[in-house]
Parts: structure tokens; C-alpha cells; sequence
């Protein structure tokens, strides 16, 4: 039997050979890897403490045949066949994306680059320069450019990551420079020396050294070398101009170099001209060197062979604890794997399931919703599962799933008793409680699952004006819709919908998930089963009366913004808009327009009922507005219409626009008569005020009388 202590073995390779691994199709991604997600700033601060020569933590990979796993290549590379053995990368993967992102040129595709500048993400679509000298006027000069004296002494990392540098390069710059692949003199038959030496000469005017040749395979004089050169030569020519008074610091340099001269320098500039080109020379060199060991550093390997895959989930939280370790979803996702290679990988499962699904949104229409019967999933819903933009899954997605799971395996799936319903607690969607899910419970249940999560999401649509995923702020209100409405004991009833909707509304408007929302979408689950299911007294009775109406969340001194703390929060500034928006007023200006949050074919804007830019006697600008505690930034002032109404009213005070504006519709969203606004408005701001306050009246009594309704 072979002793598992030998078949994990400890190596070290370089940054270096990991780009070219990867490059070359040697290295390579599980598909069960999650995509780059690395902001800037954390590539900026990984570049920073690499050219500071700091470690950068150890790889885990596992080494096997071609095929073992389905695989995908870097995302930083075009697609390149894999060898007939590879090495898979299971940690690592956003470094070293980045590491080859710095320092290899990863757009080398000449003309072709559009086509894999459209095909990685826009994470990844910059160009890394570091910075020589930031500006004249620095104190520290770290590189010894004003001397042309470099000590090789690694600069502290936060100094050094203030010295990096980026540009982003976009598909449709009109005014391309020689960073960007784009540039006309890459492709327009220009000679490539000539091109690469005005490339040079941009560079080290800008005082910036480009970093990707530094693993390149340029035939000619790298980019940097290049630039390094030329900007040794300008400073070199800036100290001979300052003869005779020649800075100490470089004649002690020249001394230095050659003892034999000490004291003795040369006068004049011919004379003086060999000696600083000597002191310039060695400069570039010395900075040159520097920057080539970077990508020389060590890095430390566990190598796992293929039939250890076993461990390497366990591997991987020891060595990521204190790092970035991949989400919980991924680690589902890489257990499936590791016990199924014959099923398909998890992600593309949701990927197809997404494609194929059809949910009839009839199932949880509002009442009277028009068209509802025949309307099957929209585009606007399908983007919560896939993320258009990354072709990944969404964060928001992976979180409710992973939870409905965990509480369907706590609840044994239907069997809903008080018993199981008592002990349901927050501890069941815990990441170590997610982590015990059996791979063949994820196989059995995460179609039903995936389900469960759509049809609370097109509920929020279709009953709460919910139009995209992001416009939800309290996303943990999902899992108590995805638990009921995908129970097979749920009935899809009237009374049970409008049930849902009432406890909805009272919660997201009366400031129940202001905190603790783990705590409390688990207690509102166990809750809402044992009213709609188990038959138990309405348990939210209590919460109708706060909602509009919580003190210091919701209250009218809050939405209309009295007193220096009353402070609108995200919260209800987004739903209470959403409100107006779930009950399908009419447009403002299109009276043939019925307003529908599932209705993919409409844009929707939040339109200021008062625009900013028609107030005449608080005599600001809308910017300046925008920014302060104002009553008219307050959501009252806020529904949403059509894009091409909002377009059409632009800043038009509401006496000039509201008289077109048919009686329907602006009872729709709840605006007084024509009227009693016309008498109100003009310069006087208390008029303004009292429009709003009687818009936040006539909501919240609707609001009392549709949750009085819906549970009636």
C-alpha cells in the first residue's frame, strides 16, 4: 500500500514558468473553478507586493491525464489544446491569473485582438505599468532615477503599490497610444523595430515602464528594456546640464565606479559625457534586473496526484484560512465533482436548467395582472440565474439556492411537522452546515431547488415591482418565498399568494430586515409554514401597523426628510417606489401604457414627480441637490414611468407637465388632483412639501387597505 505521505509532494516553481505553463496549455483550470473576480484594487495590491518581493502564497494543484476533469484554459488566454498530461490548478487561480495578466502579453494576437478582448472579462482588460518617478516634486525617489543611483533595496509594499500603474484598454478608443493592442502602428505595416522604439519613446516620456514583456518571448529588445534605456539617456542628459554644479550625490557615484578618478572629475562635458553614460547605462541595467527577478520569485506548490482529489477539498480550507477561499457554492460544486465525474459539472447543469425552464408566471400573478396566463419566463428573470455580462452564476442566485437546500435537507423536504418546523434554526445555512450536504442529495434535489428560487423570484416580479435582481435590497426576503412557494405541499392558492405578499410588503416595509437578516428570513420561514400549512393564526398581524410607520425607518419625519437625522435609508428609498410600481399604475404620458415590472419590453425610469432642476427659489443646481438632505430626494418623490415620458418631461415643473396627464394615471401613482398642485406650486417650497405629504398619506392608506385586503 503506498504511504500517503508520499504521494503529496512539496515543490517550488516561479512565477515565471507558471505563465508559461499556462500559456502552453500545461497548466489549467477545473471547470469547477469559479471565474476571475479580482477587482483592481486587488490586482493593484497583488502587482504592489510582488515588485516588493513579497511571497504570495502557496498553489494547490493535482496532476493527471488530460480529461480527468473537464477543464477550461486560463481566461487571460485565447483557447489552446491541453497536453496529453496536465496539472490542474485547485488554488491559485485569481493570482495567477493576475501574474499573467502583469507580465505577459496576453492581447499578442496582432489583429486578432478584438476577438479575445471580447472574450475575457473586463477585470482583466488593462495594461500594468510601473511608475519611475510619480512626479517632480516626490520626496522619495525609489528607484534612484534623479541620480541615476539605484540601491536595489525593495521598496516598502504600500510605496510600491502607489508606483503601479494601469490603462484600460476599450474596444472603441478613438484616440489610441501605443499601450493599447489597437495601435495603428501594430498593424498598419509599419516596422515592427520602428513601432516598438516610438512605443519606447511614449513610455519613458510618461515616466512609466510597461510590465508585460517581462515573461514575454519579444524577439527584440523587450518593451521595458527599451524604455528603461531611453529614460536613463534623458536623465543622463539632464545632470550634464547642470555642469559645473554636479549633484554630490553623483560625484560620489562616479568616485564609486572608478576610485582611480576620486576628486578628479572631469570639467567640461565632452569629458564628463563617457562617465555619466556609464552611471546611466548601469542604472537601466540595475532597475532592468530588478524588475526580471520579480517574476523569477519562488512559489511554493502541494501536488497532489489525481487520486487524491479526495483530500484536496480539506487541503484547500487549511491553506486558505486567512486568504481568499472560494465561496461555498464552489466547494459544492468541487464535491460533486470529486464524487461523480460522469455527472455533468453543477454550474452547467443550472446553465441548461436556466435555458430550458419555462415558469409560467401565472402561477403567482398579481390579480388582474394583464396577459399574466401566457406569459412564460422573461428575459429580466433568467438574468438572476445567469449573469449576462461574466456568463457565470450570480452571486445572488448561488446564496438562496445553497440555503433552500439546506433547509429542505433540515426539513426533510416536505414533511413539515411542528416538530421539525420548531427546531429549523439559523445554524442550517451556515457554511459548514451547507459543506454536509451529500453530493446525492445535491443531485436529488437542486433541480427542485433551482425551481423553488425562480418562482420567488418571479413572485417579487409579478407581485412586488421588483424589476431586476439588484433592485431587491434585503435578498435574504428570498428564501422564505423559495422555501413556501417551492414546497410541493404549498398550494398555489389566491389566499396563499396574497398571504405572501402581505407578509412581504409588512417586512420590507416596516423595517424587519434592517438586521440580523440570516436570523430572520430562517424565523419568518418557520413562521409562514406554520400559518399557511400547519393553519396557525396569522403570526405578522402585529407588523401591518408598522409598516409606513416605523419610527426611524419608515415613518413620515423619515421619508419626508424633517429634521437633520432622519435619514432615508436604501432600504425603503427602493421599495417604496416598487409599491406604486406592483400595483400596474399607468404611464404619466402613454395612457395606453399599463406599467408591468415583468414586462421585459417596457424601460422603466424613476422619475422625479418634482424635478430637481425646476426648483427656482432654493436656486441650486439638480447636481447639488442630489447631494443633500432635501425633501425632494426624499422616495416620495419618486415612481417609475416609461423611459421615453421621462425623456419628454426633463426638468418641466410639475404645473407645466401634470395638466396633460391623464386623471387615471396620476391617481395610478397617487398624485393629487391637477388642481390642488397648481395652487401649490411655484416658487414657494412649503408648496413642494405639501404635495409630498399628501402623496406619503393617500400611499400608506392604500397600503392599510391592500394588506387589510389580501389577508381578508
Amino acid at each position: 500500500m503506498t504511504n500517503r505521505y508520499e504521494t503529496i509532494k512539496y515543490d517550488t516553481t516561479k512565477i515565471s514558468e507558471t505563465i508559461r505553463d499556462s500559456i502552453d496549455g500545461e497548466l489549467v483550470l477545473p471547470v469547477f473553478q469559479r471565474n476571475f473576480d479580482w477587482s483592481r484594487a486587488q490586482q493593484r495590491e497583488l502587482l504592489g507586493s510582488i515588485l516588493s518581493f513579497l511571497p504570495i502564497g502557496s498553489l494547490l494543484v493535482l496532476k493527471g491525464p488530460e480529461g480527468e476533469f473537464k477543464s477550461r484554459s486560463f481566461a487571460c488566454h485565447p483557447e489552446i489544446p491541453c497536453k496529453s498530461t496536465v496539472t490542474y490548478l485547485l488554488d491559485g487561480q485569481q493570482r495567477l491569473t493576475c501574474t499573467t495578466t502583469f507580465f505577459s502579453d496576453i492581447f499578442r494576437l496582432g489583429v486578432q485582438w478584438r476577438k479575445h478582448h471580447e472574450s475575457i472579462t473586463q477585470l482583466l482588460q488593462y495594461r500594468w505599468f510601473l511608475k519611475i518617478v510619480a512626479s517632480e516634486q516626490d520626496s522619495e525617489d525609489y528607484f534612484g532615477y534623479r541620480n541615476l543611483m539605484f540601491e536595489e533595496e525593495p521598496a516598502d509594499p504600500e510605496a510600491m503599490r502607489d508606483l503601479v500603474s494601469w490603462r484600460k484598454i476599450n474596444r472603441s478608443d478613438s484616440s489610441l497610444l501605443p499601450w493599447h493592442p489597437g495601435w495603428p502602428k501594430w498593424h498598419d505595416g509599419t516596422d515592427q523595430t520602428e513601432a516598438r522604439h516610438e512605443a519606447a519613446e511614449y513610455f519613458a516620456n510618461e515616466c512609466i515602464v510597461p510590465l508585460w514583456e517581462l515573461c514575454g518571448d519579444a524577439e527584440e529588445e523587450p518593451l521595458h528594456q527599451q524604455t528603461l534605456r531611453l529614460l536613463a539617456a534623458a536623465q543622463r542628459e539632464r545632470l550634464i546640464s547642470t555642469l559645473p554644479d554636479l549633484p554630490r550625490a553623483v560625484q560620489g557615484h562616479l568616485d564609486r565606479l572608478n576610485p582611480s578618478r576620486r576628486g578628479h572629475l572631469p570639467g567640461t562635458v565632452e569629458a564628463l559625457s563617457p562617465a555619466l553614460y556609464e552611471i546611466a547605462s548601469k542604472w537601466q541595467t540595475d532597475v532592468s534586473r530588478y524588475l526580471e527577478a520579480s517574476v523569477q520569485q519562488p512559489i511554493a506548490r502541494i501536488v497532489l496526484p489525481v487520486n487524491e482529489m479526495a483530500r484536496s477539498i480539506s487541503i484547500f480550507e487549511t491553506i486558505n484560512q486567512g486568504g481568499t477561499p472560494l465561496s461555498t457554492y464552489d466547494l459544492v460544486v468541487a464535491r460533486m465533482a470529486r464524487a461523480d465525474r460522469a455527472t455533468e459539472n453543477l454550474s452547467d447543469m443550472l446553465a441548461a436548467f436556466n435555458q430550458d425552464n419555462s415558469c409560467p408566471l401565472a402561477d403567482v400573478a398579481v390579480a388582474g395582472a394583464q396577459n399574466a396566463a401566457s406569459a412564460t419566463l422573461p428575459l429580466a428573470l433568467t438574468d438572476y440565474i445567469i449573469d449576462a455580462k461574466k456568463g457565470e452564476i450570480t452571486g445572488h442566485f448561488k446564496q438562496i439556492f445553497l440555503q433552500v437546500m439546506a433547509v429542505r435537507h433540515s426539513l426533510k423536504r416536505e414533511s413539515y411537522s411542528e416538530q421539525s418546523l420548531r427546531a429549523l434554526n439559523v445554524e442550517v445555512t451556515k457554511r459548514s452546515e451547507i459543506l454536509e450536504l451529500s453530493p446525492e442529495w445535491i443531485r436529488d434535489d437542486w433541480q427542485h431547488a433551482a425551481r423553488s428560487v425562480v418562482l420567488a423570484r418571479a413572485f417579487l416580479m409579478m407581485r412586488c415591482g421588483i424589476t431586476r435582481s439588484d433592485q431587491l435590497r434585503n435578498q435574504l426576503v428570498m428564501l422564505p418565498l423559495a422555501v413556501a412557494l417551492g414546497s410541493e405541499g404549498f398550494d398555489l392558492s389566491p389566499k396563499n399568494l396574497n398571504a405572501l405578499e402581505y407578509w412581504y410588503w409588512c417586512s420590507v416595509l416596516g423595517g424587519r430586515y434592517r438586521e440580523q437578516q440570516n436570523r430572520q428570513s430562517i424565523e419568518d420561514t418557520r413562521r409562514i409554514l406554520q400559518w399557511l400549512m400547519l393553519n396557525h393564526d396569522n403570526p405578522f398581524a402585529d407588523e401591518a401597523a408598522r409598516a409606513l410607520s416605523e419610527p426611524g425607518f419608515s415613518d413620515s419625519d423619515v421619508l419626508l426628510q424633517r429634521g437633520d437625522d432622519s435619514r432615508v435609508t436604501a432600504d425603503v428609498g427602493n421599495y417604496l417606489p416598487q409599491y406604486v410600481l406592483s400595483r400596474c399604475p399607468l404611464d404619466l404620458l402613454d395612457e395606453d401604457c399599463r406599467l408591468e415590472a415583468w414586462n421585459s419590453s417596457l424601460s422603466l425610469e424613476l422619475h422625479h414627480i418634482v424635478p430637481l432642476g425646476s426648483v427656482t427659489k432654493v436656486r441650486e443646481s439638480a447636481a447639488k441637490l442630489r447631494k443633500e438632505h432635501h425633501v425632494l430626494n426624499s422616495p416620495v418623490n419618486l415612481t417609475y414611468i416609461t423611459l421615453d415620458s421621462n425623456r419628454a418631461i426633463g426638468e418641466k415643473s410639475p404645473v407645466r407637465y401634470l395638466e396633460d396627464v391623464d386623471a387615471a394615471a396620476r391617481a395610478g401613482h397617487f398624485l393629487p388632483p391637477y388642481d390642488f398642485c397648481r395652487t401649490r406650486l411655484g416658487d414657494d417650497e412649503e408648496g413642494y412639501v405639501e404635495i409630498l405629504e399628501r402623496r406619503y398619506d393617500s400611499i400608506k392608506d392604500a397600503l392599510a387597505e391592500e394588506l387589510a385586503s389580501l389577508v381578508s
